[in-house]
């Protein structure tokens, strides 16, 4: 009787191969398995993250539309809060179950219903990833904004412009909608800045920049009914008179 390799008889040779190739089999049907669990369990997550958003957004946009200071509202405030914090700990236990199912603007939602519950430690850490996560430049822009908001609510107010002028060097505001884009921005900054305490010269730069970006549109009705509107948002702010800041003029395209 001839042997095998490494001096095994020929029926304890095949047995190892048939063994071996069990094992291999076995091994790759365990991580398939895995895999097809995973990817269900993923599936499973992002279904329940998308029904618990949505809830939490309907429940967030019930408590801002009650009607201040009667009682049936603050009744209904309390049972919208306790809502709204079940369900944004609901997200945050989803979320880390699986880190990487929430779209970016799920995740505003679930800052925002932080942000309204008093947890802003944790609101602020949902904004940042919300702008992280954006998909585009247009996303991370508008991303940025919100996170802005929020931190000159928050009295973070040289943080807030900082993050403001990411959003705003996010996108080129090469093209007239872009322009609008950018406008918008400087305004919604703007806005922020004339809500503070004490006015900084800041307020009048956003003021200008939104001003230029506008009168910097090519198509002529689209330039003049933004500018239009414009006039008409800011006009009592009185920021028109004096020239405009030095650098506040958008770079040239």
């Amino acid at each position: 009787m001839t042997s095998g390799p490494a001096g095994l008889p020929p029926n304890d040779w095949l047995t190892l191969i048939i063994s071996t190739t069990a094992l291999v089999v076995s091994i790759i049907a365990t991580f398939i398995g895995l895999r097809l669990q995973r990817r269900e369990m993923r599936i499973a997550v992002r279904d329940q993250m998308t029904s618990v958003v949505q809830d939490l957004i309907t429940t967030q946009t019930e408590l801002n539309l009650l009607p201040p200071d009667t009682a049936s509202s603050s009744e209904a405030s309390r049972a919208l809060n306790h809502k709204l914090t079940s369900l944004a700990r609901q997200a945050m236990e989803l979320d880390k179950i699986e880190g990487s199912v929430a779209f970016d603007v799920e995740l505003i939602a679930i800052a925002n219903a932080l942000w309204t519950n008093g947890d802003r430690v944790a609101a602020e850490r949902f904004f940042q990833r919300a702008a992280e996560e954006a998909p585009s430049d247009f996303y991370r822009s508008v991303n940025l904004r919100m996170y802005g908001g929020f931190l000159y609510q928050n009295g973070q107010p040289d943080q807030a412009r900082t993050v403001f002028e990411r959003a705003a060097s996010c996108i080129a505001c090469a093209h007239d909608l872009d322009k609008l884009h950018c406008a918008e921005v400087q305004q919604e900054w703007l806005g922020h800045e004339i809500a503070q305490p004490v006015r900084t010269a800041k307020a009048r730069e956003c003021y200008f920049a939104a001003r230029q970006f506008l009168e910097s549109i090519s198509d002529v009705a689209m330039r003049e009914q933004a500018m239009n509107e414009f006039h008409a948002r800011w006009q009592w702010a009185g920021l028109a008179d004096g020239p405009a800041p030095f650098g506040s003029r958008p770079s040239p395209t």
